[in-house]
């Protein structure tokens, strides 16, 4: 998996998912693609704010673990 990737969840036998998860992970992200924590944080919070327009997936919640972010 990359860095950043978005995965279908559910269902899988549908053309068009109706949850999508955005996994990022962190090491990867600081070190290689040197992103600082500030900017997912950003990320989250333009995401929650706009996720009311028709052409944005809606936002529903956010995580992380000590090695991964998911949006």
């Amino acid at each position: 998996m990359t860095a950043n990737s978005i995965r279908k969840a559910v269902p899988k036998d549908k053309p068009k998912p109706v949850i999508a998860v955005k996994f990022i992970n962190k090491e990867h992200a600081f070190k290689v693609g040197r992103l600082r924590p500030k900017q997912i944080e950003l990320e989250i919070s333009l995401h929650g704010q706009v996720s009311g327009h028709t052409n944005i997936i809606r936002f529903l919640s956010h995580g992380d673990d000590q090695s991964w972010i998911w949006i």
